[in-house]
């Protein structure tokens, strides 16, 4: 009866931990009724307002390992269900349906770790550099803005933004965009500003992180928003290639 509960302790604390790192996971993205779990970590715990890439948590659902429980040794989240599972299987070794799980055990693994073909992709932009790039290369030094901001939060809402970082090594000029698995308030309140974009507020703060480039796609740049923009002092640099880079002052 001990040995039940202390493998029923085991259990549950593998479950527990296993969920509790999961949870943790998903960062800001997990919401509750509007409520974020996870910035109750960044609030009060010391160093996860810093943790850059929270769904790094995850590996810690897989390998987690927890040493106070000295005399039951070491406990393991879902390694340690995975050996309390075949602790039970093993005990079946007498009976008929053994030879069948073991089998059935051995197709899962096998089929978890057949090679897939990779797919590769990459953007026609990234093999040839377009002219605004190589034009903002000629041009004096200066942070640079891509034009709008992300609309989301989403992996694929990123993917102008990921093309942006990479050609900035070609103009080699630093960009107030970007994209990582950790957003400092900076640039989330930058963002939230950036949602009214062309206005004056959203303008100065620009400047005040020293963007003196904004590349936009001339789809976006409307006559109306031009118009706004040339009011508050911005020019047009270069024009081509459906982008557009104005000069802030």
């Amino acid at each position: 009866m001990a040995g039940r509960r202390r493998h029923l302790r085991g259990v549950i604390f593998c479950v527990l931990g296993a969920l509790l790192a999961f949870g943790i996971s998903f960062g800001l993205n997990l919401n509750l009724a509007s409520w974020q779990p996870y910035s109750l970590l960044r609030e009060y715990v010391p160093g996860f307002v810093q943790l850059r890439s929270p769904f790094r948590m995850a590996v810690f659902v897989q390998i987690f390992r927890f040493f106070g429980n000295r005399r039951g040794g070491p406990q393991i989240f879902l390694l340690g269900l995975a050996g309390m599972g075949m602790n039970s299987i093993l005990q079946l070794r007498k009976s008929a349906r053994f030879q069948g799980i073991v089998i059935l055990i051995g197709l899962v693994a096998l089929a978890e770790v057949v090679p897939l073909p990779a797919r590769l992709w990459t953007n026609p932009a990234l093999l040839a550099p377009p002219e605004w790039v190589n034009w903002l290369g000629t041009q004096p030094d200066g942070v640079v803005a891509m034009i709008p901001f992300s609309s989301g939060g989403e992996v694929q809402d990123f993917e102008p933004t990921a093309i942006a970082m990479v050609l900035s090594l070609r103009h080699g000029k630093p960009l107030v965009n970007g994209y990582s698995g950790f957003f400092p308030r900076s640039y989330r309140e930058m963002s939230t500003v950036m949602r009214h974009f062309p206005d004056k507020e959203s303008l100065i703060r620009l400047e005040e992180a020293g963007v003196r480039y904004l590349v936009s796609d001339l789809e976006w740049l409307t006559i109306e928003r031009e118009a706004i923009l040339f009011d508050l002092g911005v020019k047009l640099g270069f024009e081509g290639e459906g982008k557009a880079v104005l000069i802030n002052k």
